[in-house]
Formats: structure tokens, C-alpha cells, sequence
């Protein structure tokens, strides 16, 4: 049996949404998060599109809970620039009715450390501050995921990003933590636990690559008691992070194998 309080990314259920609706129906969800439609990222998709998946959502039964964008994804330098495609996001936000919305925090390619330490944070801070407050008009919860080639990486720097920002909560990704810098995914958690919103389910194997839930390093085992415990967490089903594995050579075949091991690991075997 799968969790109440899971959704799936959409686009790694099957390329086409509409039919990953119905994919991810028969399969049991009942929520998903929108990362992008026909290859378009959800923060640049036309009216049309929406209209075009909001109809398949309805006859699934599906409710969209969070609006993944790319937002803030770019270098520091390019932040204030990112604000109209978040306006933009936000009102598909609100046409889904999505509760939560994805943001970043600025990046340096290769995970470096940008010229100006001090001047990244104040901007990264004002990028934040303008879309917190952008979110809260709408009524919809801003999560912030840390990418991992992120300005603000260790758990250090990112406990004091949401602190400036009280309406800010954290997406908990394991795999990104340990992908190419190495940090303790479960210090992560346990410092950031209040902060946490969203966790995404998938797993990443040391010298290998991302794998189905409970067959990596990020120390899932460890933390299923209380993920199974009554919480306000939103679990996203992330299956191999678009990669194919095992006996998969579809999307499609690979979510059935993610599913198959998050059934699994949900049951303790």
C-alpha cells in the first residue's frame, strides 16, 4: 500500500502528460507535481497546455500539489531577472490550485565559490525575499531545494538562508547532497527537520547512479520510521531522476519499478 501523503513528478511517470495521468492513476496517486509539460518547463508553458493537462487531471482525479520550477537555478548575477517567469509560475500555481511552489537559490557551476561571498548572500536573500513575498500573496508555500552546485550548500549556510526567511520551507532531496558534493544527508534532516515540506524519493548509489528507493547512500533506512509516523511531510515519488535502470527502456516501465520498490521499503521489507 502507498502512502497517503505521496505525489509523483508527472514527466517521469511517461514523456507525454496525458498519458501519465493515466499512468499514475492506475497506479493509485491521487497527487502529482508539475515540473514540465511536453518537454516545456512549467514556468514557460502556454495557456493551451495547461488548459490541455488540467482536463486528463480532472478525469484521473488528480490534484497538483506542487508547481516545480526551475526559478533561481542561474548565477547570482542573474537572479532579479528571474522574477517575471516566477510571477509567471505562480499564476499556473494558482490555476492548478498547487499548494506548494519550487524555487532555488542561485548556483556556481561545479559547486565553486562565488568572487564575493558576502554580496551572493545579500542577493540570494533579496532574490528570496521577493519571492517569498510574491507566494504568500497568493497563498501558496514557497519550498526552496538545494541544488547541488548551490551558492549556499552545507547545512550551515541554508539554516541561515531559511532563517532570514520565516515563509520559506525546504524540499529534502538526499540524492542532490551526496550526487556531487558530499554532505550527511541525515544531519541535513535532523538540523532542518521544522523547515522541511517536501522529500523526494529516490536514491543515489556511490559510483553508480540514482536508484529506486532503499538501494543507495541516502540513508533511507533510517529514516522510514519516521517517515511512516503521522507528519506533514508531501513525499514525491522521483523515479531515477529521468535515468532509466534495470530491465526499464521506457519512463513508464521505469516508475512501475520505482513504485515497486517504494511499496517495499513502505512495507519494512
Amino acid at each position: 500500500m502507498l502512502p497517503h501523503n505521496l505525489a509523483v513528478y508527472l514527466d517521469e511517470v511517461d514523456d507525454d502528460p496525458v498519458a501519465a495521468c493515466a499512468t499514475a492513476a492506475r497506479f493509485g496517486f491521487r497527487q502529482v507535481a508539475l515540473r514540465r509539460l511536453w518537454a516545456t518547463p512549467i514556468a514557460a508553458a502556454s495557456d493551451p497546455a495547461c488548459q490541455k493537462i488540467a482536463v486528463a487531471l480532472r478525469k484521473h482525479d488528480l490534484q497538483v500539489s506542487v508547481v516545480a520550477t526551475t526559478c533561481g537555478r542561474c548565477a547570482v548575477a542573474d537572479l532579479p531577472g528571474q522574477l517575471a517567469s516566477f510571477q509567471r509560475a505562480l499564476l499556473i500555481a494558482a490555476y492548478f490550485r498547487a499548494k506548494f511552489i519550487r524555487v532555488f537559490a542561485a548556483i556556481v557551476p561545479g559547486g565553486g565559490q562565488p568572487a564575493d561571498a558576502s554580496a551572493a548572500t545579500t542577493a540570494v536573500q533579496d532574490w528570496l525575499t521577493m519571492a517569498v513575498s510574491a507566494a504568500q500573496v497568493m497563498s501558496i508555500t514557497p519550498v526552496l531545494e538545494i541544488d547541488p552546485d548551490a551558492v549556499h550548500f552545507s547545512v550551515g549556510d541554508v539554516k541561515a538562508l531559511v532563517e532570514a526567511q520565516p515563509g520559506l520551507q525546504l524540499l529534502y532531496d538526499p540524492a542532490l547532497l551526496i550526487v556531487q558534493r558530499v554532505q550527511d544527508p541525515l544531519l541535513y534532516w535532523w538540523t532542518l527537520r521544522s523547515r522541511i515540506a517536501l522529500v523526494d524519493l529516490h536514491d543515489y548509489q556511490f559510483g553508480q547512479s540514482f536508484r529506486p528507493l532503499g538501494h543507495g547512500n541516502c540513508g533511507w533506512q533510517q529514516l522510514r520510521p519516521e517517515l511512516a509516523a503521522p507528519n506533514d511531510l508531501l513525499l514525491l515519488l522521483e523515479p531515477g531522476l529521468g535515468r532509466l535502470y534495470g530491465q526499464a527502456t521506457t519512463r513508464a516501465q521505469t516508475f512501475a519499478l520505482a513504485v515497486e520498490a517504494l511499496t517495499a521499503f513502505w512495507s519494512g521489507r
